[in-house]
């Protein structure tokens, strides 16, 4: 009799704690689409963890089991033990935090966790810079492409002036990815932060693509022409972080202005490069050239970094900044893939690109038809406006032929 008592009163205890978390779920799912999650979350780093972990913690644990350990091939704790060694990989302590809470969330919401913690959440947003580090592991075909416009190549538009960019994700279309997509709202209650969005995977925390309040975002492109190797003791911070590091931090290089230059200012702070190739492409919410767009093409090799704007000879006509998957100012490589080829004769004189018109290049002369990729997101983020437009793979369609998401982050910045 009084183990059954005890039975029955821990199964209410558990039920009730799942229904009553410990903590208060600071955040709401606003929208469900197809395929696509939109998610505000406010506070702290651990209640907005918190709030992520409880409100969809099933997806990422289905992220993480049926695509992230599968990469490693075997390799997976090697990879989570090497992760969390300091003198290989440096995590900022706020994002350790804010994984912890994203546990906590999912143990309150009673998920069957079968031992995932916040390094196995941390690995989920850090795999590039692991596997770059350690591993030469097959991660499919990737690439990722982007198009920013500004200046005189938006002037007689509704833009007037204004920038935009188009930017598609070129990804394997894994079904625990195609199903899905987050968009989410951070609203953190730090100081020294400022609202910002994610656009990625359940169980991102990081920024693969990210945007702020402030018309700024950061765009992670994948590099096929580098052979640089990572080198040990180098304390490499993963770039995901890094990038929201740049974009969440108010004004991180202390000039009095939140622009492409505190992303800039986050990359150069990293003394010792990355544990991997990567290009980011960087928007602001401006019309200068200096502070409109950037590339930035990174290495773990010297130089670590080059960045590159519309002073830079490349073949793109006007204020416009075209990247792909290759480096162009980095050792003056100039590699012009067969994209880069294909948007110099679709560009024209580079003028009179509205929003239409740069979604339209890159769709119908950037896409991944001919390159064997699946483009699983195709955005744009128009700064001035804080609008982003998002298209997802599905009924086994490449994003870019689907109708995309209109999303008004003015209104989800709100708070």
């Amino acid at each position: 009799m009084k183990l059954a008592f005890v039975s029955i009163f821990l199964s209410c205890f558990f039920a009730f704690c799942a229904k009553n978390p410990p903590l208060s779920v600071n955040g709401e799912i606003v929208r469900t689409e197809e395929n696509i999650k939109i998610i505000k979350l406010w506070g702290s780093h651990e209640e907005r963890g918190f709030a992520y972990g409880y409100l969809i913690g099933d997806d990422i644990l289905k992220v993480h089991n049926q695509y992230i350990k599968p990469l490693f091939r075997g390799l997976y704790k090697d990879a989570k033990v090497l992760l969390q060694d300091s003198s290989s990989f440096k995590i900022p302590n706020q994002y350790i935090v804010e994984a912890k809470g994203i546990v906590a969330g999912m143990k309150a919401k009673g998920i069957e966790m079968d031992g995932f913690d916040e390094w196995d959440l941390l690995l989920s947003n850090s795999f590039l810079d692991v596997m770059g580090f350690a591993y030469t592991l097959s991660q499919g075909k990737h690439g990722c492409s982007s198009l920013i416009s500004w200046g005189e190549a938006t002037k007689g538009t509704d833009l007037d002036g204004q920038a935009v960019i188009s930017r598609h994700v070129d990804w394997s279309a894994d079904g625990a990815l195609i199903k899905n997509n987050v968009v989410v709202i951070h609203i953190p209650s730090e100081k020294n932060e400022q609202p910002w969005a994610m656009i990625g995977f359940s169980g991102q925390m990081s920024a693969l693509s990210g945007v702020n309040q402030n018309g700024v975002g950061a765009f992670q492109h994948m590099v096929f022409t580098s052979s640089s190797s990572s080198a040990l003791f180098q304390g490499y911070e993963p770039i995901w972080f890094s990038l929201r590091k740049g974009i969440e931090t108010k004004d991180h290089n202390q000039d009095g202005t939140d622009d492409i230059n505190d992303i800039k200012s986050v990359i150069e702070s990293n003394k010792n490069g990355y544990a991997d190739s990567f290009i980011v492409s960087v928007i602001g919410n401006s019309q200068e050239d200096n502070s409109a767009a950037m590339i930035a093409e990174i290495d773990p090799k010297k130089p670590y970094y080059s960045f590159r704007g519309n002073e830079y000879a490349d073949s793109i006509p006007g204020d416009n900044l075209y990247t792909a998957n290759s480096e162009f100012k980095r050792k003056a490589k100039n590699v012009y893939c067969s994209r880069y080829e294909t948007t110099i004769g679709a560009i024209g004189n580079g003028k009179n690109i509205d929003p239409e018109a740069n979604w339209n290049l890159m769709r119908d002369h950037s896409n991944c038809a001919e390159l064997g990729f699946d483009n699983v997101q195709f955005m744009q983020f128009v700064p001035s406006e804080l609008q982003l437009k998002l298209a997802v793979y599905k009924n086994g369609k490449h994003a870019y032929l689907n109708e995309p998401l209109e999303i008004d982050l003015r209104l989800l910045f709100e708070y």
